[in-house]
């Protein structure tokens, strides 16, 4: 019986694809440390300073990629940028997924915001309204909130010193509430903070290394909730009950608010409301929009405290140069001055408190691995198979150890914001005596994230950042405690890491620099 066209192509496509797969077993993986039958490489994983490892392999193999593998499952760990540019920027439409992390994103359903969800058209339109709305332009709308933000924290610093972790973070979910839904928060134990706070601490847990074992044996959230030793299913429906309110419980009040005529306009919402009501399908608009804005708590909250705590540490562990930041500060507001400064003073300023600035991203990554990518397809780069399905991790903590891009004259590891400037040659600086220097790779480059998948509201952070920074130093000197017999207590300068690294808690002495400077405090914002 004669073969049917049918069958010859079936034939032909079957002898194709073992030709591939021949084709492509004769390329190696990137090199990387040898594993555990079956287990291969999980147990080498489960540290929450993984990040360091990854930079050791890098180092012990030469290479930028690193190929693990866990449970059947291929990672590929990228140390360098320009590598992570080439696959994930250059390459975008293979590497924009996002992996199934079954604790977080199967049983708290977290995978709805725009850090974790899949590549699928949800999360392009609701990445297309994030990044409109925090485009250059437009988060220019938000500098009066981020101001007013940060005026209350000074406040409080100078009310109660010892309470700045907390009203730290009531500063960073203040400011993200305001920017994303156009309403202020109660000065204490807002219910809005609350809930975003209670969803940190669930994503935090759930993206910590090792956490929970059904991130490790899948299988396992199949148990169900009442079995014995099931402890993280009940767990996950509270988070996930938590997620679901953050979603919708501030984006409610701010419906409201629009039919009372009290909602601000200068916030995202208020562009978001705009697609909604344009919407050929407003019902699946308005999803998206609940799930954009409910998103930038998650994705700017921690990190927002994580930089700040970061940029008071370095303040204790380098006064000369928080010295050199408020002289810069003080050329243009004067000292004592007779106003905080503000963002129309950003070019005034100068050059200094903007390598500082870049200075902190660098020093403490705070996500020293970035979110992870999925491959789609098999990819071969530079001689390195990459199988279909890979998880795909970038290492800021390396890119910022790049010896070659910062450590030609200043040490890696020390803080200083000189290996980002030059001298200036520009007189619109005035006093000013340093610019960026262009050549310098700047950290938002990589401490973001890459390709499709880099943080929309980058810009925003790095704004609320450089106010943050130019306030406190304008109006407190920060300084190391001393003990009882007067020796400064210097920070151990630790973090503790999970998704998120914090500086470990430390003592500080935070007061006004002068009488004339703590009577604007007190006045500021009035």
């Amino acid at each position: 019986m004669p073969l049917s066209y049918v069958d010859i192509a079936a034939c032909l496509l079957t002898l194709l694809l073992i030709y591939r797969w021949r084709k492509s077993r004769s390329i190696p993986y990137p090199p990387g440390p040898p594993g555990l039958p079956i287990l291969g490489n999980a147990l080498d994983i489960q540290d929450d300073t993984v990040f360091l490892k990854y930079q050791q392999w890098g180092k012990q193999y030469e290479s930028p990629l690193i190929h693990l593998k866990a449970l059947g499952t291929h990672l590929i760990i990228v140390n360098d940028r320009e590598t992570a540019v080439d696959l994930m920027d250059r390459r975008s439409a293979l590497y924009n997924d996002r992996p199934t992390l079954p604790m977080l994103s199967e049983l708290m359903d977290f995978a709805w915001t725009l850090g974790f969800i899949k590549s699928n058209q949800t999360w392009k339109e609701g990445r297309k309204l994030a990044h409109q709305a925090f485009s250059l332009q437009a988060i220019k709308n938000y500098q009066l909130a981020e101001t007013e933000g940060v005026q209350d924290l000074v406040r409080r610093m100078l009310a109660n010193p010892d309470n700045f972790d907390i009203d730290t973070r009531h500063m960073a979910g203040r400011t993200i509430i305001r920017v994303a839904y156009g309403f202020d928060v109660l000065p204490y134990d807002d219910p809005y903070i609350r809930i975003g706070e209670n969803v940190m601490e669930g994503v935090s847990a759930a993206t910590n290394a090792g956490s929970y074992l059904v991130d490790i044996f899948p299988a396992l959230k199949y148990i169900p909730a009442w079995f014995p030793g099931a402890n993280f299913r009940r767990q996950a429906a509270i988070w996930r009950e938590q997620g679901y309110d953050l979603r919708n419980e501030a984006y409610n009040h701010m419906l409201d608010l629009v039919k009372q005529g009290k909602m601000a306009s200068d916030c995202v919402g208020s562009s978001v409301l705009e697609a909604v009501e344009d919407s050929k399908n407003p019902e699946y608009t308005e999803y998206i929009a609940r799930c954009t804005l409910g998103s930038m708590y998650a994705a700017g909250a921690d990190t927002t405290v994580a930089t700040t705590q970061t940029f008071v540490l370095a303040m204790l562990l380098y006064p000369e140069i928080q010295k050199k930041a408020q002289a810069e500060i003080d050329r243009v507001i004067g000292n004592p001055p007779s106003r905080l400064p503000t963002f129309a003073d950003r070019e005034a300023i100068g050059g200094y408190l903007e390598g500082l600035i870049l200075e902190v991203f660098r020093w403490r990554p705070a996500v020293p691995t970035n979110l992870p990518h999925r491959l789609t397809e098999a990819d071969i780069y530079k001689g390195y198979y990459i199988p279909k399905g890979s998880i795909i991790i970038s290492n800021s903590w390396t890119m910022s150890r790049d010896e070659k891009t910062y450590g030609t004259s200043i040490p890696v590891s020390t803080f200083d914001p000189e290996r980002f400037l030059k001298r200036t040659t520009n007189p619109t600086l005035g006093d000013s005596q340093f610019e960026l220097d262009p050549n310098i790779v700047d950290p938002a480059s990589f401490v973001f994230g890459f390709g499709k998948r880099i943080c929309p509201g980058r810009f925003l952070v790095k704004d609320t950042l450089w106010i943050t920074a130019a306030t406190m130093l304008a109006v407190f000197d920060m300084r190391c405690p001393k003990d009882a017999n007067g020796v400064d207590i210097v920070p151990s300068a630790e973090y503790g890491h999970g998704l998120i690294a914090f500086p470990k808690p430390f003592a500080r002495d935070i007061r006004p620099r002068s009488k004339e400077h703590e009577a604007l405090i007190i006045n500021s914002g009035l």
